[in-house]
């Protein structure tokens, strides 16, 4: 265990009420094994995903993840929101419905640790947190839907921030 990353974390949490799972929580579960981004779930991920299941199905379907995008890059920086244009899911960047394609694929293997066999639902599940702030996920949901924001907001940073790119000789 990285004693400096597990300091930061500790750190940040008495800081700040970003930090939203421990650090031995994330490991153990088995996802990205970075910080990740800093993501207040109530207000920039479930609030966002809630409002984006517009037929209030449960299920953030590809359609609806256009709008909680455009949400999302808006809370990450107002000019990003601008420039999510698509209004058909196959008009996204690849590099955002790869990141939908992966979060709605193998769900109970990352939620219920049982045999992954490649099936798919039709959307990204949040009935979890449909109560709103009176939800409880569980920690394995409370973590997947992390893993749904930080991936998200991976994606829209490295899309549309400016000045990262650098340009080939």
């Amino acid at each position: 265990m990285n004693h400096q990353l597990l300091a930061l974390l500790s750190l940040l949490a008495l800081l700040s009420p970003t930090i939203v799972v421990s650090e031995s929580e994330f490991f153990q579960k088995g996802f990205k094994k970075t910080i990740g981004n800093p993501i207040n779930l109530q207000t920039e991920c479930y609030e966002p995903l809630r409002d984006a299941d517009t037929d209030g199905d449960g299920m953030v379907g590809a359609t609806e993840y256009i709008a909680f995008i455009q949400t999302r890059a808006g809370q990450i920086d107002e000019s990003y929101e601008d420039q999510v244009t698509a209004t058909e899911f196959g008009d996204l960047p690849d590099k955002l419905i790869h990141v939908y394609n992966s979060l709605t694929c193998n769900y109970l293997c990352r939620i219920e640790k049982v045999q992954c066999d490649n099936s798919c639902t039709d959307g990204i599940p949040i009935d979890a947190i449909l109560g709103g702030e009176n939800s409880i996920p569980s920690s394995n949901q409370k973590l997947y839907l992390y893993e749904v924001c930080d991936e998200t907001t991976s994606a829209i940073n490295s899309l549309f921030r400016t000045g990262t790119e650098t340009e080939s000789p």
